[in-house]
């Protein structure tokens, strides 16, 4: 800071609490950085959670964190109220919460089964073959994509949603995804 530029601190001190010192406010904000978990130190115990398949303790842990701006926070929420991961299922809600999680291929899946299924969305079979193929398309360009959407990669190529029928590429993508250890992809393979 230049010279005659006071920080937000010290103006604190000089105006409200003169008797406290940079130092002091500085340790009480370290203090308070410590005591709270990051927010991605939430997040990852949520994957943990979600992978582990302890739904119920995921989605207490999801509504802590569903103010906190982190994208993931919204696709697992989408995802447990679409499923009924420990919540009722609600898919009009889901389908909300996965529009604010725009760059997920798991919420770009579920948003072809809506509009497959009519499920959260209005059904339109095109729009959804057309979703199921770009979410083929960047799953297959990507590297290391985890297990829910491997299991989503192997339906489509089980059913031929968004390509063609491929049941060897079906196989591999379903071994991907048990091999990830999310067991969540044990709920959501379902191979012909």
């Amino acid at each position: 800071l230049a010279p005659d530029v006071v920080s937000y601190p010290s103006l604190m001190q000089f105006y409200i609490m003169p008797e406290v010192t940079q130092e002091q406010v500085e340790e009480v904000v370290e203090a308070v950085e410590e005591a709270m978990p990051a927010v991605e130190e939430l997040v990852a115990q949520a994957q943990e959670l979600y992978n582990s398949g302890d739904y119920s303790q995921l989605f207490s842990a999801l509504g802590e964190l569903k103010d906190s701006g982190a994208e993931l926070v919204n696709e697992m929420l989408g995802i447990c109220h679409y499923y009924g991961y420990g919540t009722e299922i609600d898919a009009d809600k889901a389908i909300e919460l996965l529009e604010n999680a725009r760059d997920s291929l798991i919420a770009m899946y579920i948003k072809a089964e809506a509009a497959m299924t009519g499920n959260g969305a209005v059904q339109n079979p095109q729009l959804a073959d057309e979703l199921y193929g770009e979410f083929v398309k960047l799953a297959e360009s990507m590297d290391d994509i985890g297990g829910s959407v491997y299991a989503a990669l192997a339906q489509c190529y089980a059913k031929g949603m968004g390509t063609e029928l491929d049941m060897d590429k079906a196989m591999d993508a379903a071994v991907k995804a048990i091999e990830s250890g999310d067991l969540s992809v044990f709920e959501q393979t379902e191979l012909g």
